[in-house]
């Protein structure tokens, strides 16, 4: 099995037994890990990593979303979960998480500071809330205002098959490549879009709520790749399984024939 950890997943008591399964491995994406030791390295080793030095050979680096979508675009085909694994950042977290040898140890330290400054994912809060907030009006658009309450009452398949064929429209530019992180990247866009649209107040959301979830984000794409996310997060956890069933391609013919069938009685509600 192989599992990603976010940030409340090092504190989690389900890990210390999972740590002594010699089959099963971890996975950080390496902004998580940046998160984690941007205000002091040092502790964080001691506080966070240190109950992964018992399975440290199993313990992997991953590269960010964006990292991920610049590889697609540059190799012109799907990333997979062994190519998201970053050997280069893995090697030097190793070294961090065992502390061995202590005599390299702040060396090691010196340059994990400078991997994560030049390959650091940015993140902005106003360039997130603005693009989260066209991709909510457009939904609002394509439903109309009455029929938006029809949509609040619909069931988790109902709403994963909208965002199916949300997601399917919006990635059919001619010509254009279509990597598989970045069909899931456009999932989890409209997953998270319709959730504002069911819940309202998108327009006065802080951007810094927009900016944590996007950040979020990287651990439920991310682990879509692999097996499971451990998350101290409960909010995670019903994305991550959303985003699990829309990645199955099985259950595509069933979600999308349940959005057509929604989609007939918004046309009768209209008429």
């Amino acid at each position: 099995m192989r599992i990603v950890l976010d940030q409340g997943g090092f504190r989690s008591p389900e890990l210390i037994p999972l740590i002594e399964d010699p089959a099963i491995h971890f996975l950080v994406p390496d902004v998580g890990l940046e998160e984690m030791m941007k205000t002091n390295p040092a502790y964080t080793v001691e506080r966070s990593l240190s109950p992964l030095r018992a399975a440290v050979d199993r313990t992997f680096v991953c590269r960010s979303v964006k990292e991920a979508l610049e590889w697609e675009g540059s190799q012109r085909r799907s990333i997979t979960a062994a190519e998201l694994v970053d050997d280069e950042y893995t090697d030097v977290a190793r070294t961090l998480i065992s502390r061995a040898p202590l005599d390299k140890f702040e060396s090691f330290l010196a340059k994990f500071t400078e991997m994560s400054g030049q390959g650091a994912q940015t993140f902005d809060a106003a360039k997130d809330k603005a693009s989260l907030v066209k991709i909510v009006a457009a939904i609002k658009a394509k439903f109309g205002k009455p029929e938006l309450k029809l949509l609040a009452n619909i069931t988790l398949e109902e709403e994963l098959g909208v965002v199916l064929a949300l997601a399917d429209g919006a990635l059919r530019a001619p010509g254009e490549f279509v990597g598989d992180m970045r069909r899931r990247k456009t999932y989890y866009e409209f997953l998270y879009a319709i959730s504002w649209v069911k819940k309202h107040g998108i327009e006065s959301a802080k951007p810094e709520r927009i900016a944590h979830d996007t950040f979020d984000a990287e651990y439920v794409l991310t682990g879509s790749f692999f097996d499971k996310v451990l998350s101290g997060d409960q909010k995670m956890m019903p994305l991550d399984a959303s985003m699990r069933m829309l990645c199955d391609t099985s259950r595509h013919p069933r979600l999308l024939a349940l959005a057509k069938a929604l989609e007939r009685r918004l046309f009768k509600m209209q008429g």
